[in-house]
């Protein structure tokens, strides 16, 4: 990828499994945003600025190829771009797997824009899958600081490096998704109400913490729009469907805050995948009337797997009780 092009494109990565994929990007005006690991605020804020100030190309026409797939296709407004393809393989895909993106319009003269792109499949020893949501579930975001400022400082003055995960969740992790050596035998999934504006900062988040990797599935959305919660709904559905529905005979676990409404959005897709979602284990930030409501939710709905815990060793306590054989 030539450095200097005046357009870049950000691939995030995809995920797939024995005959089709998702793979999701956008395409920008190549702004050169600084990956580092500055400790300095006044850099972290300018590069923080960077994310936000965008310039999308709208309309942007790509090609993708994969396997023995190859299709082209056009950027929304936004310069967001999601592709669902199909591929035939003489054997079942495990891991990760490149394909390639290449800018087909706008076209500058002499100067090809081809970048790599990833995506996911599981294993198949795989029992199930994890879809976890990520501010104050693995990373401490603080969204239920006062005010939001302490929220807002580290979003905006702290670099990837700089973050840190919720007490435990590293070990927590690295346990149900079986994580060893950089590879996990259980697949796990990121949803975020996060821009993708920020995509970067939470991918090397992960990889900074040696997390289990998986696909990081943010919102397509402006920075100014981040306080407007009735707008996450179809967002957090919309995502958790498409894996849900891409995976129909994985059975999985769902973590959340009660800072928000992961409890919700769970019951609501239990509710469509019958017998999918094995278990919930929703984090109480704080005792709130939110987390009061959630109790009352999960006691209603009667599966003793649906629980509110306190802390990362509890999740754990609750998921081995999970038979996963037990449909």
């Amino acid at each position: 990828m030539n450095s200097d092009h005046p357009y870049t494109i950000q691939a995030y990565l995809g995920f797939g499994n024995e005959s089709s994929y998702i793979i999701k990007g956008r395409v920008l005006e190549n702004d050169g945003i600084i990956e580092t690991l500055s400790d300095s605020k006044l850099r972290n804020l300018f590069e923080s600025l960077k994310r936000i100030e965008t310039d999308e190309i709208p309309g942007a026409k790509v090609q993708l190829n994969f396997l023995d797939s190859s299709f082209e296709v056009i950027a929304d407004k936004e310069g967001y771009f999601e592709a669902v393809g199909k591929y035939t393989s003489s054997t079942t895909l495990t891991g990760t797997h490149s394909g390639k993106i290449n800018l087909l319009e706008p076209k500058v003269p002499d100067e090809d824009l081809l970048i790599d792109c990833e995506l996911i499949f599981p294993e198949p020893e795989a029992k199930y899958g994890i879809i976890s949501d990520v501010d104050d579930t693995v990373l401490q975001t603080h969204m239920t600081s006062r005010l939001m400022l302490k929220m807002m400082y580290v979003s905006f003055l702290k670099g990837a490096h700089q973050r840190l995960p919720m007490e435990g969740m590293k070990e927590v992790l690295d346990i149900i998704c079986e994580h060893k050596d950089g590879k996990s035998k259980h697949p796990i999934f990121y949803v975020s109400n996060s821009p993708y504006n920020i995509y970067d900062v939470l991918s090397d988040f992960i990889k900074i913490q040696n997390l289990p990797n998986g696909p990081l599935l943010l919102r397509d959305f402006g920075m100014n729009l981040i306080f407007k919660k009735d707008d996450f709904i179809p967002h957090k559905l919309k995502v958790i469907r498409e894996i849900l529905s891409m995976y129909p005979a994985l059975p999985f676990v769902c973590l959340g805050d009660t800072a928000s409404n992961d409890a919700d959005y769970y019951l609501q897709l239990s509710n469509e995948f019958p017998g999918q979602i094995k278990g919930v284990f929703i984090r109480e930030t704080k005792d709130t009337k939110n987390a009061r409501r959630i109790r009352q939710l999960f006691e209603a709905r009667g599966n003793e797997h649906y629980k509110i815990v306190k802390s990362s060793d509890e999740i754990l306590e609750e998921f081995n009780r999970i038979n996963f054989l037990d449909q």
